[in-house]
């Protein structure tokens, strides 16, 4: 649900804003339509109706940042990311809902789609101990406990795929309207942002690790520092793409599927490396190729 929420959104309102005139435009408005449509049309949970209410409220406030002429990609997506945080916790505490609920839900809809794949799982997830009281096998219950550890860092997966979303949807609006509005995106490999954030980074880190977990200033460190470390992941692989562009495509393209394979070892060198440009500004060191323009 979340690319319908956080890119097709954004990507057919931009559209219409910019007076299509070819197929091309009108196919991926209509496929945003009918993908809206038939979201809506599905049975849903709280966990899916928070995606649905976190993705509006992204798309409303990154189409008026836009049209108020903020150029920064990052500093829109970031704006409209907030915004829609704001909102949605708003419309929480307007509609009475609870964190405890959402939390449950999330939990409840990811084992009922492990059970139906997995269907020697226990219909609920057990809680922690049951599985000598009650036969369930320890590897249930240590799935169960790591989703439930996966549902405290909801609210920045969610604020990720809207920092995702915002670059594709900019970057594919760019690439299917005849006529966009706005300054084209630059290159993944030019990706910055303001280096005071790295306190935040800092910060997060030291909150994380010293407020207790089940606390509202823990779990909201948790939060803000799984979101920092993505960011500064990104901005590590940035870094990476540039010292890369000499090289040859054959080697770029082994290193790229080694990265994925083996992806947790390989984001914490993009985040040490992020963390650090904010110092040594690395890519400024780096020449371009030879005939290359950047």
């Amino acid at each position: 649900m979340a690319p319908k929420a956080f890119v097709m959104g954004p990507l057919a309102i931009l559209l219409l804003l910019s007076r299509p005139r070819t197929g091309r435009e009108w196919f991926w408005i209509g496929l945003s339509i009918v993908a809206a449509i038939v979201t809506l049309r599905l049975p849903v949970t709280l966990t899916g109706r928070t995606i649905r209410a976190a993705g509006a409220f992204f798309t409303g406030a990154f189409v008026i940042v836009t049209l108020l002429g903020v150029r920064s990609l990052f500093s829109r997506t970031l704006f409209a990311m907030s915004a829609a945080a704001a909102t949605t916790v708003g419309w929480f505490v307007a509609f009475g809902l609870r964190w405890t609920t959402l939390k449950s839900a999330f939990v409840s809809d990811y084992w009922t789609a492990w059970h139906a794949v997995s269907p020697g799982l226990p219909e609920r997830p057990p809680l922690a101990g049951e599985g000598a009281v009650n036969g369930v096998t320890t590897t249930a219950t240590q799935m169960a406990a790591a989703l439930r550890d996966a549902s405290d860092l909801l609210p920045a997966v969610l604020a990720i795929m809207a920092m995702g979303g915002g670059y594709l949807a900019w970057s594919w609006y760019w690439r299917l309207a005849s006529e966009p509005i706005g300054t084209a995106p630059k290159p993944f490999r030019d990706l910055r942002f303001s280096d005071h954030l790295v306190w935040l980074l800092i910060l997060s880190a030291a909150g994380a690790l010293l407020m207790p977990k089940t606390g509202a200033p823990g779990l909201v460190a948790g939060n803000l520092l799984l979101f920092m470390l993505t960011m500064y992941a990104a901005r590590g692989l940035a870094v990476v793409q540039t010292s890369l562009r000499p090289a040859p495509i054959p080697f770029v393209v082994v290193l790229s599927v080694t990265a994925i394979l083996l992806l947790p070892l390989a984001v914490v060198p993009c985040v040490l490396v992020g963390t650090a440009d904010t110092w040594f500004d690395f890519r400024r060191r780096m020449a371009p190729p030879e005939g290359a323009t950047r």
